[in-house]
């Protein structure tokens, strides 16, 4: 048997967790863009966190935002939130076709790199964010986002199907910050829920603006500041060449961290570039709505300026991933040139946003 939520029209975009967030609100009539939902969410920051630098690869994670991303959008809408865990993959099916029977979408967290449409994909960020729509006896319906490497795998509704099994394994599987213990979000949606767009906004921008601006690394500026001193000592700190034991092969661990950091900056959307771009357009949405929108619109125009930073940021984490050492050396001292320029901007802008009113 067959069941779809009834009604549900997915709608693809370029993040996991803002395509998500916007596809489950529009689903209860929000008419949201991705925008919106990433600039609600009020988690535009970034992630500086270090690994084994002697055995893993890579070593240095980054990230363009903060980690309280549908906790913040459900505060600043007024909604109840919880993050359920469940350590019985089983179980946390059957609560998965509960909610899908009563037209409810499921918001789960997995590791992608266990569906079997993104496997042979290289995606250098296995957690993965997806609204869980539709089943039958052995497939789950799910919605993913844009990515030319999986397109074609889209189905006429614009959504992806996969096994049961498939899913149940990406739902329970370890990921290097530890098990995501088939995670899923419940948000409370009233059926008498009055959206107040324009409070949120203004309760989300001020919320991000004291995120970002705060005085702790930990999804701020000072992350940013962090990463924009240390990247330079890279090429000290990772070889350029050593034996890999467990492939019995010879390996870069320098060039592949050069290479996974330029594309978490651009191409795969979990770094500075699609989320600076999205935030502007969030502040250029908002300030359609105020009367009091010219430091809005300033502050979108920094924000845009700065997603075209980031970038070419990317480039040259691309370029120098084929140079030698003393090669990279010099494209990350440029890289750290343009990191302080892209910092004093952001700053700015946030800044702007700090003296905005919300009239």
């Amino acid at each position: 048997m067959k069941k779809m939520i009834e009604g549900f029209v997915y709608h693809p975009g370029y993040h996991c967790i803002s395509t998500t967030l916007q596809n489950y609100f529009n689903y209860w009539g929000f008419n949201f863009t991705e925008a919106m939902a990433f600039g609600l969410d009020s988690s535009l920051g970034f992630c500086y966190r270090k690994h084994d630098v002697l055995t893993s690869i890579p070593a240095f994670y980054t990230g363009g935002r903060n980690y309280t991303w549908v906790d913040n959008i459900c505060e600043v809408l007024e909604l109840s939130h919880k993050r359920l865990f469940e350590t019985n993959g089983e179980k946390a099916w059957q609560d998965t076709k509960a909610s899908i029977n009563n037209n409810i979408p499921v918001i789960v967290e997995l590791d992608k790199s266990k569906l079997d449409y993104w496997k042979g994909i290289l995606r250098e960020v296995p957690f993965h964010m997806v609204p869980l729509v539709g089943y039958d006896d052995k497939h789950i319906w799910l919605g993913e986002v844009y990515d030319k490497k999986i397109n074609d795998k889209r189905q006429s509704n614009n959504l992806h199907v996969t096994s049961i099994e498939c899913v149940k394994k990406a739902r329970g599987a370890d990921l290097y910050w530890g098990n995501t213990h088939n995670a899923q979000h419940i948000i409370d949606v009233p059926q008498n829920y009055k959206l107040r767009l324009k409070e949120a906004i203004y309760k989300a921008i001020k919320k991000n603006t004291l995120s970002y601006l705060k005085d702790t690394n930990e999804g701020s500026h000072k992350a940013l500041k962090l990463f924009t001193n240390e990247v330079v000592s890279w090429p000290e700190i990772l070889p350029l060449k050593k034996f890999d034991n467990n492939r019995q092969c010879y390996v870069s661990p320098l060039r592949a961290q050069l290479i996974i950091t330029g594309k978490m900056f651009d191409e795969v959307g979990t770094g500075g570039g699609n989320f600076r771009s999205l935030y502007s357009k969030y502040l250029y949405e908002a300030s359609k709505i105020f009367s009091n929108h010219h430091l809005l619109l300033k502050a979108a125009k920094m924000m845009h300026q700065s997603s075209l930073n980031w970038i070419e940021i990317s480039k040259y984490f691309h370029y120098s991933s084929r140079l030698d050492h003393s090669g990279i050396f010099i494209q990350l001292l440029k890289v750290k040139k343009l990191l302080e320029e892209t910092i004093e901007l952001e700053m700015k802008a946030f800044y702007l946003l700090e003296q905005w009113e919300g009239t």
